[in-house]
């Protein structure tokens, strides 16, 4: 089941919350990310069964913080240029993946796997998500998505 909550908080980060609700959000949650993220501006609270989400803008940055029903925070996820990728994973993509154009690119940290990225890729109208390793050594793809 936390591996399909991961999975689920994944595509959440690089892409739109549609099947969610808008929610009041219980204490726990309120507080413990009013004191982690002062400042933060337009956020916008989502539930789901185990968990819920914060989608905010912090610092200048677009970012995603998934929340147990205990308070405590499971994911933390940004936007960030592709550039800012660690070198390796850009020599690797850039060999690996000629002619693709990265579309978005986020920094994912999670309790249970720690920090990697995701880039979505796109070439000739097909799509991949490339998963890639916090040193930027191991790049492989997360998901391959049909024609768009």
């Amino acid at each position: 089941m936390k591996k399909l909550i991961l999975s689920a908080a994944i595509m959440l980060a690089i892409a739109a919350s549609s099947f969610a609700k808008t929610t009041d959000v219980n204490a726990k949650i309120l507080n413990h990310f009013t004191t982690e993220f002062k400042g933060a501006e337009n956020v916008k609270w989502v539930s789901f069964d185990e968990y819920t989400e914060a989608i905010f803008t912090w610092n200048a940055q677009d970012m995603r913080a998934f929340y147990n029903e205990n308070g405590e925070r499971m994911i933390l996820s940004r936007k960030i240029p592709f550039e800012q990728l660690p070198v390796n994973a850009l020599l690797t993509i850039e060999k690996k993946y000629a002619g693709c154009s990265a579309t978005e690119t986020i920094e994912f940290n999670s309790v249970e796997e720690g920090l990697c990225y995701y880039t979505r890729m796109q070439k000739n109208g097909k799509e991949i998500i490339l998963k890639i390793t916090s040193d930027g050594n191991d790049v492989s793809v997360y998901k391959k998505s049909k024609q768009s």
